[in-house]
C-alpha cells in the first residue's frame, strides 16, 4: 500500500521503526495557526499534525526500546537533528507573528507544558531534559560492546538504566 496521499496521522501510525520517520520528518513544514496552534504539514500527505505529536511520537518509540544498535543510533541522530529544526524554525515563525497570535501561541505552549502535561510536555522532555541527545547516551551493555571499555563512573545521563556519552562526545561536552 502507497504511503502517499494517507493522512498524515495515519502515516505516523504506520511508522514504526526509526528508519520510517525519517521521510516524515524531512517532508515536515513547520507552521502556526491564527489560534496559536503550533503544527507540521507535509506536502505528501493529508491534514496537519501538531509538532509536538510527532516528537511523542519519538520519545515513546525510545521508552519502548533504548537499546540501540548503530543503524539506529546513525538515524536517530539524524531524527533529533531533523525535530531540533522543526522546533527551530517554528520559534522563527514565532517572531513574526502578530500580537494576538503571538499571545495565543505563548498561552498554548503554557497551557500545554503546565497543565496537560503536568509541567513537563514533548517540547520541554525534548530540549531542557535533552532528549534530542538520547542518541548519544549508550547503556553500561552498548559501552562496552561498542568502545571495548567499561564506561567513566560519575558521568551519566540521569536515567534507569544508567546512560553514558561516548568518549568523543564526553569530550565535546567537557571542551566546550
Amino acid at each position: 500500500m502507497s504511503t502517499r496521499n494517507l493522512h498524515i496521522q495515519t502515516a505516523l501510525t504506520q511508522a514504526q521503526t526509526f528508519a520510517a520517520l525519517v521521510p516524515l520528518l524531512q517532508d515536515a513544514h513547520p507552521n502556526i495557526t491564527f489560534w496559536g496552534q503550533r503544527y507540521v504539514h507535509i506536502i505528501r500527505h493529508k491534514g496537519t499534525l501538531p509538532i509536538d505529536t510527532l516528537v511523542d511520537h519519538v520519545l515513546k518509540m525510545v521508552a519502548q526500546n533504548f537499546d540501540f544498535n548503530e543503524d539506529e543510533r546513525r538515524v536517530g541522530k539524524q531524527i533529533a537533528t531533523l525535530i531540533d529544526r522543526l522546533y527551530t524554525l517554528n520559534d522563527e515563525q514565532n517572531l513574526y507573528l502578530n500580537y494576538f497570535t503571538f499571545f495565543l501561541c505563548k498561552l498554548r505552549d503554557c497551557w500545554t507544558r503546565n497543565i496537560e502535561a503536568n509541567g513537563y510536555g514533548p517540547r520541554w522532555a525534548w530540549r531542557s531534559n535533552r532528549q534530542n541527545k538520547i542518541f548519544e547516551y549508550y547503556t553500561k551493555t552498548q559501552y562496552q560492546l561498542v568502545f571495548k571499555q567499561d564506561p567513566p563512573e560519575g558521568v551519566n545521563f540521569a536515567s534507569n538504566p544508567p546512560r553514558y556519552l561516548s568518549p568523543e562526545a564526553l569530550q565535546r561536552a567537557f571542551s566546550s
